[in-house]
């Protein structure tokens, strides 16, 4: 597994107490902060550490949400009202594709699955 580039001022700020108290309340495991591909600050809650392994619960929604924005950002994708198919035919096989609906926008996929 390779580590984060720590960023020069890597955890030299101390998180306020009410984020602190935030993130205590709601049983974080671990709160990290990138910043231009840096890894600025990181600080885990018992009975977590660095080593530790849990479920990303949403920040993996978050992150494919980021990911699909940049991609709008820089062309790669016209806009989230694009068809889904548009970028993953594959899907166009599966049954409720079959009879050529292309409804369903990437906008769609990826909010739908915010809840």
């Amino acid at each position: 597994m390779q580590e984060w580039n720590k960023h020069p001022q890597y955890n030299q700020k101390k998180l306020s107490d009410d984020l602190t108290r935030y993130l205590n309340q709601y049983k974080t495991a671990a709160f990290l902060v990138v910043h231009r591909g840096e890894l600025l600050h990181e600080q885990y809650f018992s009975p977590y550490n660095g080593k530790s392994r849990t479920n990303s619960f949403s920040v993996a929604k978050t992150i494919t949400t980021m990911q699909v924005g940049m991609a709008v950002d820089q062309g790669y994708i016209a806009s989230f009202d694009a068809p889904i198919t548009d970028h993953l035919p594959s899907i166009q096989k599966r049954s409720a594709w079959s009879k050529g609906n292309r409804c369903a926008t990437i906008k769609y996929e990826v909010w739908s699955r915010l809840d």
